[in-house]
């Protein structure tokens, strides 16, 4: 304590060089961390450029301009897209319960008075029997509506076919019909769908036509350029499950040449069951 008080100049000199070295030791440490740092990001930014040279193609200008453009053609390829798909459905739009169930009537009627007597049969309410009393829950109504137009417009085609009789019409319900969640709907009336996805609704359609009225009548269906259509199956039966008797096909070829031949087989009707698929494709704008 003597030798302290004795050498005041040596003391005070010794803790200022314990005192620098500590700083200097601060600095040295706090240099090596930075130094690190600046060293790790330069080796990232140079993996990177190896990367990127490596890169087929090479990202310079001439590429950008080649990736961009293909890049627009994607993008108005896919807006000719949702234009094209857009075309063969019918729209889903907002429509009340109510409103719904007056449209329904109107179509019936106007199936009914186009196809005139006997073609279709005595109880006929194009598969939604259930809605002639009732109307359907608020979000069915829209949904329902779409299925309307695109059953409506087989049962058109069919009729313009000339088909001999439309015998029976059966849905198979929609999502929006039962209590499924609504996650696994497909999208509500908006105007800009928060989906893409394929969804399809179906029924089965049973007539009577002649061969040649049955081959144009599915013509016209999966050609139709209103709504997009699958026939999914099909089931064929002929009218006559049994050909024509022995004694009348054996007593065909004694009839007299002066008289009308008569033909045995071929004019008979079928009878066909069809099950439609109805496409409805929605995309994101």
């Amino acid at each position: 304590m003597n030798w302290i008080k004795e050498n005041k100049f040596l003391t005070a000199f010794i803790g200022a060089t314990i005192t620098g070295a500590g700083v200097l030791v601060f600095l040295l440490v706090t240099s090596k961390a930075h130094f690190e740092e600046v060293q790790n990001d330069y080796n990232s930014a140079a993996t990177e450029l190896t990367r990127l040279q490596s890169l087929v193609p090479y990202p310079d200008e001439a590429n950008l301009k080649e990736v961009t453009a293909r890049k627009n053609e994607y993008v108005a390829s896919s807006t000719r897209l949702q234009e094209a798909l857009a075309a063969v459905q019918f729209p889903l739009e907002p429509i009340h319960p109510e409103e719904y169930q007056d449209q329904l009537k109107k179509t019936v009627d106007d199936a009914v008075e186009k196809a005139g007597p006997g073609v279709l049969p005595a109880k006929f309410y194009l598969g939604f029997d259930s809605y002639q009393s009732s109307p359907p829950k608020g979000e069915a109504a829209g949904p329902l509506a779409r299925e309307l137009k695109a059953i409506e417009w087989v049962v058109n085609a069919l009729i313009d076919a000339k088909v001999h009789s439309i015998t029976d019409i059966r849905r198979i319900p929609l999502g929006e019909e039962t209590t499924e969640t609504k996650a696994a709907l497909r999208p509500s009336n908006s105007k800009t769908p928060k989906t893409t996805g394929v969804f399809k609704s179906a029924f089965e359609i049973t007539f009577i036509a002649e061969q040649g009225r049955v081959r144009s009548a599915l013509n016209s269906i999966v050609n139709s350029k209103k709504q997009f259509y699958i026939i999914r199956s099909l089931i064929v039966k002929n009218e006559k499950e049994k050909g024509p008797p022995r004694a009348e096909i054996s007593g065909a070829g004694s009839l007299d040449p002066s008289q009308k031949l008569q033909v045995i087989a071929g004019n008979e009707k079928l009878i066909v069951t069809a099950r439609i698929d109805m496409v409805d494709f929605v995309v994101q704008k």
